[in-house]
């Protein structure tokens, strides 16, 4: 079972998450706290930067893909958008609606994601065998 979970690049996928959950954290409270920018915004400014790391640790540590960078690329950059217009939706509904401090939904809201993602990435956008790739 635990082979299961490794040898899919779960582990190195939780890693790399937990870095970079840890930058969107550290960073989303530096441009809040430090330079007072309104939370949601310094949060989409992390995401966005999150962004091209996220990629890079994909395609070379998580899932060494070889080929098809600029197709997956461009799947990446669309499927993102809506995991993170979702991600962000639910940071603020938690934070606005249900009145949880702004750091802590955004820590429920990643790590939400982040399985979604996971099942997502694993099963389409780093599959050579789905079907974004079959045929081309």
């Amino acid at each position: 079972m635990i082979s299961k979970f490794t040898g899919s690049g779960f582990v190195r996928f939780s890693v790399s998450g937990a870095g970079v959950l840890l930058f969107t954290l550290l960073l989303t409270y530096l441009l809040t706290e430090v330079f007072f920018l309104y939370y949601l915004y310094s949060y989409i400014v992390v995401l966005l930067t999150a962004t091209i790391l996220n990629y890079i640790l994909a395609t070379k540590i998580i899932f060494r893909t070889k080929e098809k960078h600029r197709m997956r690329f461009f799947y990446y950059i669309l499927s993102l958008s809506v995991f993170y217009f979702a991600d962000i939706f639910l940071a603020r509904f938690l934070t606005e609606s249900l009145l949880i401090w702004y750091m802590a939904s955004i820590f429920i809201s990643r790590v939400i994601f982040f399985l979604l993602k996971f099942i997502y990435y694993k099963t389409f956008l780093f599959n050579d065998r789905s079907i974004f790739y079959k045929g081309k």
